[in-house]
């Protein structure tokens, strides 16, 4: 297994899209949501046959109650018979589950969030 080191990129991870009320999330609202599920994202080294390929982008719908708890979490993009994606999409699943409940911004809430996450941007 080749040696790898784990750094986050400047973009590891980012919210592609917010349903809900009362409106759609701005950069002045704060809530710095992605740290706080980056924080919790433990990308392990691959395995053997993992270590040179590319994973691609995992997207994620999460299911929020009002006060941030995380329901549901969705697969978007998953092929199920693809191991080295499905490692890949249960790493980013336990982060997401890990941050529940999820500090939104005072007076927002949302019934379901996009979240787009880059494995290979982390692991460098």
């Amino acid at each position: 297994m080749s040696a790898r080191t784990h750094s986050l990129a400047p973009i590891a991870m980012m919210i592609l899209s917010l349903t809900g009320l009362p409106g759609p999330l701005r950069a002045d609202d704060d809530p710095d949501i992605p740290t706080q599920i980056e924080q919790n994202w433990n990308v392990a080294p691959r395995s053997e046959e993992c270590a040179d390929r590319e994973i691609g982008v995992i997207e994620l719908r999460i299911h929020l109650t009002p006060d941030g708890t995380i329901t549901k979490v969705e697969p978007l993009n998953l092929n199920p018979s693809d191991m080295c994606a499905s490692a890949a999409y249960e790493a980013a699943k336990r982060a997401v589950m890990l941050a529940s409940p999820l500090q939104l911004p005072p007076g927002k809430t949302y019934a379901t969030m996009t979240l787009r996450f880059y494995p290979d941007q982390v692991m460098q």
